[in-house]
């Protein structure tokens, strides 16, 4: 599963495209990252899921799925991912349960790395990543 992650590939974006955010339109900015595959974090009424997605097949596949959860802010690094997963409700004292989750994409484990409560109405925390950190 690793090899698929790594695939992906990196075109400059030139700072006009950047700037005025032309950079879909084609040309030199055209994009900033293609990958033949793409991985993306579903939500039903019953739950969440990872689904990976082959560009040229067509073909999907669950990589994970959790139940009455929803999953988000969903990164990746190297070859591991980062996802934060919540309560689909609050409690009835506004409180929402969140768990931060990895995942090893060439061993397929999960483990949870952290977990909290957003109390009064305090959104699950939002991960990002920049410059590599």
């Amino acid at each position: 599963m690793a090899a698929w992650f790594r695939e992906v590939r990196r075109y400059p974006v030139s700072k006009q495209s950047a700037a005025t955010g032309n950079g879909s339109q084609g040309g030199k900015g055209a994009a900033s990252v293609i990958s033949k595959r793409v991985l993306k974090a579903i939500t039903i009424a019953a739950g969440s899921y990872l689904l990976k997605t082959d560009i040229q097949s067509g073909k999907e596949e669950k990589v994970y799925s959790v139940s009455n959860q929803i999953i988000n802010s969903l990164i990746g690094y190297d070859i591991t991912l980062y996802w934060i997963e919540y309560d689909k409700k609050r409690d009835e004292s506004g409180n929402i349960n969140w768990k931060l989750i990895m995942m090893d994409l060439t061993s397929h484990k999960v483990t949870e790395l952290q977990r909290g409560v957003g109390q009064d109405q305090i959104d699950p925390p939002v991960l990002r990543s920049y410059k590599n950190k």
